[in-house]
């Protein structure tokens, strides 16, 4: 009988890998402030930032493709290097061009590391717990997204903006040397399931493209929309959606697994709905963290079970590049909610938005249930 452990050396390996890969662009995030006080506009400091999510979106599919048969461990240590490399550009870079240039080649590398972390997580763990393992890998990734931007303002303060970015190579080379240690894995005869079917994951698969619109309809307006509001920082949302993220995938990250994908998706669609609802309606600074501790709860709940969905219901040949399209479909709407909500709130106002992304929830909801 295959062993049911879930934290074993080399889970602890590729985590370690992952959070380093990850926390190198986090950051970034401060980026958009270096490049403020360089005297950029706006809408330059827009076509720098989203630069990153371009190189990311496009190295996806393929990546996918190559970490097939063993190569998870490689890409894991190439796309370390590769975001470092990005990093040593960005603090080499004078121009417009060179810093979009270097956010681009930093997204390569953050794909190359998310996606083959993810997949050599999927093959090494026990089927039984699969969601419960894809929830327990990202936790270290949802800290690096709230320790990066804190630890940049720390070292910006400290030492300056270049030993910011030198931080970032340091934390992808450091990232690729804990790779290094990793095994070359072959894929993984399953057991045979039944629920494996391409309507279903295509189903899961929109869901999470569905629930990234509202990922990217925070992490791009929430900071404008608390000014707009008088509701003060935004840091209240963001601690407690990462604490409450990360509480979720440590203690209810076996829910997934025992009572099923759908079982356990859909009420967590259904609560990041209403706190998109609740969102929109925001008038003191409490209410945002009330509301960030919703939205941690939902998304530490729906993302790993609709990942592991899509991953099992892929045949083996197939599992690295059914990682690829979960991540790739979260990513995709993330980017067009950035790319598009703007426009809206020019129009209708910032509050417009998360109604708009209460509905995509509401919409992926509707995708998990019609998959029966």
């Amino acid at each position: 009988m295959p062993s049911q452990r879930l934290v074993t050396v080399p889970f602890v390996l590729v985590t370690m890998a992952v959070f380093l890969g990850a926390l190198s662009p986090n950051l970034f995030v401060l980026a958009s402030r270096y490049l403020a006080n360089a005297g950029y506009d706006p809408d330059e400091i827009g076509i720098v930032m989203s630069s990153f999510m371009v190189g990311s979106l496009s190295t996806m599919p393929w990546v996918g493709r190559i970490i097939q048969h063993g190569r998870r461990a490689t890409v894991v240590v190439i796309g370390c290097l590769v975001g470092g490399v990005g990093c040593l550009l960005f603090e080499q870079a004078s121009t417009l061009p060179g810093f979009v240039a270097a956010r681009i080649v930093q997204g390569c590398g953050f794909a190359c590391v998310l996606v083959s972390g993810s997949a050599y997580v999927a093959e090494i763990a026990p089927p039984a717990r699969l969601a419960q393992a894809l929830g327990f890998a990202g936790v270290l990734t949802l800290v690096a997204q709230a320790a990066g931007p804190a630890f940049g303002e720390f070292i910006v303060e400290a030492a300056g903006w270049e030993w910011l970015f030198w931080s970032g190579t340091i934390a992808g080379v450091v990232g690729a040397v804990v790779g290094a240690f990793l095994s070359p894995i072959p894929d993984r005869e399953w057991p045979a399931s039944e629920d494996r079917d391409r309507v279903g994951a295509r189903a899961a698969i929109a869901a999470m493209a569905l629930a990234g619109f509202g990922f990217g309809a925070v992490v791009g307006f929430i900071a404008a929309y608390a000014d707009d509001a008088g509701v003060g920082k935004v840091n209240p949302f963001f601690i407690a959606y990462v604490i409450a993220a990360v509480f979720t995938r440590l203690g209810l990250g076996h829910l997934a697994d025992r009572h099923g994908r759908r079982a356990t998706a859909m009420p967590a669609l259904v609560v990041q709905s209403v706190a998109f609802v609740l969102l929109s309606m925001v008038t003191e600074s409490w209410h945002l963290a009330a509301i960030g501790g919703m939205y941690g709860l939902s998304h530490g709940v729906y993302y790993p079970s609709l990942q592991a969905q899509i991953v099992e219901r892929a045949p083996a040949n197939a599992r690295s590049r059914a990682v690829a399209a979960s991540t790739l479909a979260f990513g995709g709407g993330v980017f067009t909610a950035i790319l598009g909500l703007g426009f809206v709130a020019d129009a209708f106002g910032y509050s417009t938005i998360y109604l708009i992304a209460a509905g995509a929830g509401g919409a992926a909801t509707i995708a998990v249930w019609m998959d029966r």
